[in-house]
């Protein structure tokens, strides 16, 4: 899990998840034998819409979530994880003893009386999440402490729990030392592959060399470039936004939960320094015409940073202003009535603001690799601080399996919302935080992406999601 506060939110949250209405073939009749949708290819999947990917995938969500939530709450003895296979139109529920598995799935059950469990597949898994994590924080420890040789850019628990996942600058160093790491971890047991990687970098836009050349050739939609740039109060998520450090996105629109109703905007804490509160605007000039950010000119969208930058959550609050649930899209603005987390095998889109003015509308197709993830980047203060979330990369089809390839996101994208489309509504899932040195060549986007999610964010901050739309 992710903090004990992560349990107790996700626990709930499971009980509540979004269960949308699938076509007539597939409708659940609770406590009947429920009918099945016809089975997409992964070809087929990727094809879908986002709103038919979510119409496809709500009882997998809703399945993932409700075996989640009881797995790392009375068994998490011997609970490991939950993948989405939509393919198989299956929930792969990994355990450490299989045998067991039915108390697990009978108190997702209980909890959420909705759910298909017909659709759980059981396998065998070697260690419990709680046993994954633990040997993750502590090597994160170690590496706070300086006690590594090498840097580390990412870690986490193998989805299929036999390993700990560890992305690092310099392999050779780690191998050489990964005896010394094990025997100072009470978790030894685990072990630990390492992959060579380069830095994450946080997606703020600091200083584009050019502009974006859809923009130029009016490759989109030409009033709703004007209405992402140049918006106003009631602000949305997907707005464009420059603050002291350059150009990020506004992300997820709360309010207060002290009586007060207060709105509350929230964007990546990285796009601002944690020094000093900061005035944050709207584009200035012509739309989409990236130059040497300068918070002059613009709509003023309030003040954020200070005190209220979570490096732990990559976010910031941003108050002064009335700031409105909806997602700002490719040609309009879509409503945000929930949030839940993210589980591996799952499909997310982001709605950044460069992505959108580099001609790739809001990029969709994300497939999350990975839905718990420590990583590392650079705050708005230029310090290396560690963030918890997500990781994901675009899909495409090849040979009848997924693979990553395209555009997931790009420097600008930074607070941008993460999101999946449920009933035709938006669910949030979480907000832009750093970006993969892996360009995509021919184009310059990012394919892997990372994110922090919504309902950590706003439990940290004990904001609830607006409900004006």
């Amino acid at each position: 899990m992710k903090i004990p506060m992560r349990l107790a939110i996700k626990t709930s949250l499971a009980a509540a998840c979004i269960a949308t209405a699938l076509p007539a073939q597939a409708h659940a009749a609770s406590g009947a034998a429920e009918k099945l949708p016809t089975r997409y290819s992964a070809a087929q999947i990727l094809q879908l819409t986002p709103a038919q990917q979510g119409a496809y995938l709500a009882p997998l969500r809703a399945l993932a979530g409700a075996l989640d939530g009881a797995g790392r709450g009375t068994s998490s003895g011997i609970y490991t994880n939950v993948i989405i296979d939509a393919p198989n139109y299956q929930v792969d529920l990994l355990v450490t003893e299989p045998a067991k598995a039915k108390r697990l799935i009978d108190a997702a059950r209980h909890a959420t009386p909705s759910i298909n469990t017909t659709l759980v597949k059981i396998q065998s898994a070697r260690y419990t999440r709680k046993q994954l994590d633990a040997a993750r924080d502590q090597l994160a420890n170690q590496y706070s402490t300086h006690q590594l040789a090498y840097n580390l850019i990412s870690a986490a628990p193998d989805p299929h729990g036999a390993s700990l996942l560890v992305s690092v600058d310099d392999v050779a160093k780690a191998r050489a030392t990964v005896g010394n790491v094990a025997r100072s971890m009470r978790q030894s047991a685990v072990p630990i592959v390492f992959s060579s990687g380069t830095a994450l970098s946080g997606l703020v836009g600091k200083a584009p060399a050019r502009t974006p050349s859809a923009v130029t050739a009016n490759a989109i939609d030409p009033y709703w470039a004007g209405v992402r740039w140049h918006d106003s109060s009631p602000f949305i998520a997907g707005d464009q936004l420059v603050t002291v450090e350059g150009y990020c996105t506004a992300g997820i629109p709360a309010m207060t939960t002290d009586g007060h109703n207060t709105p509350v905007l929230l964007t990546a804490g990285h796009c601002v320094k944690s020094s000093a509160v900061s005035d944050i605007q709207t584009g200035n000039g012509k739309a989409g015409f990236y130059y040497n950010p300068v918070v002059s000119g613009g709509n003023e969208v309030g003040f954020g940073g200070g005190s209220s930058v979570s490096d732990q959550w990559d976010a910031t609050e941003i108050v002064g202003q009335n700031y409105n649930a909806d997602e700002s899209d490719t040609t309009t603005y879509k409503k945000i009535t929930s949030v839940a987390y993210s589980y591996d095998g799952d499909f997310v889109c982001q709605d950044g603001a460069y992505s959108f003015f580099a001609g790739q509308g809001v990029p969709c197709n994300i497939g999350v690799t990975n839905q718990d993830v420590l990583y590392w980047h650079a705050n708005g203060s230029g310090v290396d601080v560690q963030s918890r979330g997500v990781q994901g990369r675009h899909l495409i089809s090849y040979g009848g399996q997924w693979e990553p390839s395209g555009w997931a996101g790009h420097s600008g994208d930074s607070g941008g919302l993460v999101f999946s489309l449920s009933g035709g509504n938006t669910q949030a899932r979480g907000q832009v935080s750093a970006g993969a040195d892996d360009t995509w060549v021919g184009q310059g986007g990012d394919n892997t992406i990372y994110w922090t999610e919504a309902p950590d964010i706003l439990g940290h901050y004990n904001l609830k999601l607006n409900p004006n739309t």
